[in-house]
């Protein structure tokens, strides 16, 4: 069996213990995770106590986490484990995930006579012609609906075809022919 750590852990050797330096003088005061069991640093956010290092003392639980409730309330507990914030590896940002404009959004964006840049996903083609126009069902909700055509150049196409198969520039990046979903 072997012991999986959170992805930010680089070695288990940065998970200090009683037998390895809770007496530490250069932690104390720093922040980090806490705990009793070194199962528990398979998540450092979800079973494991983030605090600030505050003092030791020599017990098997020999780390004192000072918890800083934000009200002018701290909790003090002691632990048998200690990472601090400072040797972890940086959080990985989610990825941003799209999908495709509404026609308002698009509107909103985009004005006839604006040359678009996109490109094909595979093969990669860039392409860049002018925004010419729109159609969409009548009685359609613009704010809503993705199934209009936009023409770009002399082609029309679906909004959800081009999220599907095309990506946009937009301030010399790509990305894909849509929105950030929230």
């Amino acid at each position: 069996m072997s012991l999986e750590l959170d992805k930010r852990i680089k070695a288990i050797t940065d998970i200090k213990s009683v037998t390895d330096g809770c007496h530490d003088w250069e932690l104390m005061n720093k922040k980090g995770y806490f705990a009793d069991r070194i199962f528990d640093f398979k998540d450092l956010k979800r079973t494991c106590m983030y605090g600030e290092y505050a003092e030791y003392r020599e017990h098997d639980q020999c780390f004192l986490c000072k918890i800083d409730h934000h009200d002018g309330t701290f909790d003090d507990t002691y632990y048998r484990y200690f990472i601090p914030e400072d040797s972890l590896l940086p959080e990985e940002e989610p990825e941003k995930k799209y999908r495709a404009f509404t026609l308002a959004e698009w509107f909103n964006q985009h004005e006839i006579g604006d040359v678009i840049h996109y490109r094909c996903k595979s093969p990669e083609i860039e392409l860049r012609h002018m925004y010419t126009g729109y159609a969409y069902g009548i009685g359609a909700d613009i704010e809503k609906t993705t199934s209009g055509t936009m023409t770009l150049g002399v082609a029309s196409y679906a909004l959800d075809y081009l999220f599907e198969e095309y990506e946009l520039e937009i301030n010399g990046e790509w990305q894909p022919f849509g929105v950030i979903d929230e």
